[in-house]
């Protein structure tokens, strides 16, 4: 099975990043359109190229780090 088998992976990412700040990227089949998600979420559509994929791996880390710095963010 490819789905979560209760609630969703953004309700699940809101659950982890509770503890801190953990970049992720979300790779989905499915709209996010009016979705609210967390400032400087990172979001691949299905299909995707492996340079796309690249980019948001590197695109997260680099927004973790930011966010990591960032004195308001504490």
């Amino acid at each position: 099975d490819d789905e979560l088998r209760v609630g969703s992976g953004i309700a699940a990412v809101e659950q982890i990043t509770r503890s801190g700040i953990i970049p992720h990227v979300f790779v989905t089949g499915d709209s996010l359109l009016g979705r609210s998600l967390s400032p400087g979420t990172v979001v691949i559509q299905k299909p995707f190229t492996i340079p796309e994929l690249v980019w948001g791996i590197k695109r997260a880390l680099t927004v973790g780090e930011m966010r990591r710095a960032d004195p308001q963010d504490s």
